[in-house]
């Protein structure tokens, strides 16, 4: 018999549906349907047995919350089976193509997004260049929004607006057999699951859902119609019942314990989905609405045609939208470049404490006003929250200039030095839409991987830094 604790599996409780959508709610700023995984969304019905939530994982919900921004970045041209082409030195070959990017604010925890703080200023942007022109401000804006759906109109643009959906672990019933994996749920469906959690638990006196419970789990029957002709009727999710002469019959769907063994052997929802969002995430998102950003569009008022680029990039206060936003994220080692499992900001912060705690230095002296100005003067890259305690300010503090010490700097010589990144020969590949010169990469076509050990990749700062050079 598997060695685990059956007891551990619980379902989840309605109340907790309701409230976790509630809370990505007041996220997300628009309120489109996201796409659907295509395992699902075939026409007919597919029958879901729902796994609950991993009870080792961080979460409380058998669907974790997914919410992507979808840009056009460099990615790698694959052929017709699905596999990466690359050139005869072995390099990847890249092309322009759109790849979904996680919301900073959903999947990191963080104050502010920079794709959302990017529509925010195009939307400013709109009113400051058209002033009480409302159908330029919505035709500068369609990139943005994307085309609306009218009956008889090519939609020419996507837009980058969130996309919310649900992810969950399940197993599709079929006739003679079941198939174990995950599925992405849209706004519809998961409103339903709500629905008939809440209605279920109301005889619960635990109130949960009638879906995750290993022994007593229910299935449910998703039903997908192509052929709606009203965007409620696309989907229908109702629970798994059948029927005899006399009376309804409950289908129940208990879990065996092979089902739990192979359902622990993969990770968590709650691990792969929240507080997940990483530098090279920023870098991305930041690639990808700089291509928009510098992209001609058309738009045709009065049977004119005027073309019009967003123009975001030019001005210094997203810049230094950029530049705030950037300092949520460190410069990443190479190990985490290259996946390797690190430690979590919490974990650092303890280690930090701990390290420190015993050293006296001139930072023992400072205030946490002088600490903030230390910090924002030498450039040190360190946000410093409001709940953030004095002594972790000051160690995050000891640690940058610690690491500037290897560089020959002391106390009184460290505002002229930034934080330099070791190089070991690991080759990463520069993401960001500029080369080392600060020239556009669609321009040089410059697609070459930088060996580290010959060149020390710049920062995202310095990037920046450039940038606002080459807008000067």
């Amino acid at each position: 018999m598997a060695g685990f604790d059956r007891s551990k599996f619980k379902a989840t409780a309605a109340s907790t549906l309701k409230q976790a959508d509630k809370e990505t709610e007041a996220v997300v700023r628009n309120k489109g349907v996201a796409a659907e995984y295509i395992d699902i969304k075939k026409d007919g019905v597919h029958k879901l047995r729902i796994y609950p939530y991993h009870p080792d994982g961080g979460g409380d919900a058998f669907a974790e919350t997914k919410v992507v921004h979808w840009l056009s970045v460099m990615v790698p041209e694959k052929d017709g089976q699905g596999n990466i082409i690359k050139d005869t030195a072995g390099n990847k070959q890249m092309k322009l193509g759109r790849k979904p990017i996680f919301n900073s604010r959903v999947h990191g925890s963080t104050e502010k997004d920079i794709i959302e703080e990017y529509i925010k200023f195009a939307e400013k942007l709109s009113k400051d260049n058209y002033p009480g022109d409302e159908k330029r401000q919505k035709a500068f804006l369609e990139p943005i929004y994307g085309t609306p759906f009218i009956k008889g109109r090519t939609r020419t643009h996507d837009g980058i607006l969130a996309q919310q959906s649900w992810v969950m672990y399940i197993d599709e019933i079929f006739a003679d057999h079941k198939d174990f994996g995950r599925v992405e749920i849209g706004r519809a469906v998961k409103q339903r699951l709500n629905a008939i959690a809440a209605s279920e638990g109301a005889n619960d006196p635990l109130g949960t859902d009638p879906f995750t419970d290993i022994e007593t789990g229910r299935a449910v029957n998703i039903t997908y119609n192509s052929k709606a002709t009203k965007p409620q009727d696309y989907w229908t999710t109702e629970l798994d019942t059948s029927f005899d002469k006399v009376s309804q019959k409950v289908n129940l769907y208990p879990l065996s314990d092979e089902d739990i063994d192979k359902f622990l052997k993969y990770p968590s929802l709650a691990t792969l989905f929240k507080n997940v969002y990483k530098k090279r995430d920023y870098d991305l998102a930041l690639e990808g609405i700089k291509n928009l950003d510098d992209q001609q569009f058309e738009m045709v008022i009065d049977g004119k045609k005027e073309t019009f680029t967003l123009g975001v990039f030019a001005y210094e206060e997203f810049l230094d939208i950029c530049e705030e936003i950037s300092n949520y994220y460190p410069e990443e080692t190479a190990s985490q470049e290259s996946g390797v499992e690190v430690e979590t900001e919490q974990l650092e912060e303890k280690k930090s404490v701990k390290t420190f705690t015993s050293k006296k230095d001139d930072f023992d002296d400072m205030d946490r006003e002088d600490l903030k100005v230390y910090a924002r003067e030498n450039k040190t890259g360190i946000v410093i929250t409001p709940k953030m305690p004095d002594e972790l300010v000051r160690n995050k503090i000891r640690e940058w200039f610690d690491q500037n010490m290897k560089a020959g700097a002391t106390l009184k010589e460290v505002e002229t030095v930034t934080p330099l990144r070791e190089t070991k020969g690991v080759e990463v590949a520069d993401d960001l839409p500029w080369d080392s010169k600060g020239q556009d990469k669609k321009k040089t076509e410059n697609k070459e991987v930088v060996k580290k050990a010959e060149v020390v990749k710049e920062t995202t700062k310095e990037r920046l830094d450039r940038l606002r050079g080459k807008k000067q």
